[in-house]
């Protein structure tokens, strides 16, 4: 919709929309009253790192193996990974090294970099894993707490603009499961 007017800024995680905003896209923000929310991906995370990482680190056959390697984390990733290694079937791991980061897209150029083994989010790194950039060393999936979610005011009617992209964004999503 090339017609309406769009302004993109960003905030830290969890910080609610600012006011006057007609659509928010949020990562783990409370809605406010008078807002209506819609999720729009769900937190989904699998451990990924670089070709040229698994070529220079310690062997990673098994979950296990983490116990010897870099974990890279965003915000919220320290309990996902400990949650991920007891999904994985693994014993608790004690990695020798965690490098944290503000947030996940710095997370992920660390991995890009080869600096270790980062959770990466289904739905934000397809692209790296088809290019080859990352892999998935292993299968098992988790879906961690939150995602992202649409806010908007909560009246009747909603203004055309916000309903027209609203719509739009939900229809890009549903196609896209389809």
């Amino acid at each position: 919709h090339p017609e309406q007017e769009v302004m993109i800024s960003t905030a830290m995680p969890g910080a609610p929309p600012p006011d006057g905003v007609d659509i928010a896209i949020t990562s783990a923000a409370k809605a406010r009253p008078g807002m209506r929310t819609h999720r729009l991906i769900p937190r989904i995370v699998v451990p990924v790192c670089s070709p040229d990482y698994l070529r220079t680190a310690p062997p990673l056959r098994s979950p296990a193996d983490l116990e010897h390697h870099t974990l890279l984390q965003s915000p919220g990733d320290a309990a996902d990974w400990r949650r991920w290694v007891e999904r994985s079937g693994a014993p608790p791991v004690n990695p020798p090294r965690r490098i944290g980061f503000t947030s996940a897209d710095i997370a992920y150029s660390a991995a890009l970099d080869g600096l270790g083994c980062a959770l990466g989010r289904i739905g934000f790194i397809e692209a790296d894993l088809e290019a080859g950039r990352l892999v998935r060393p292993f299968a098992t999936v988790l879906k961690g707490a939150g995602g992202f979610d649409m806010m908007h005011p909560d009246t009747d009617p909603l203004p055309p603009r916000v309903k027209v992209f609203r719509d739009w964004i939900l229809g890009q999503l549903a196609s896209r499961d389809a």
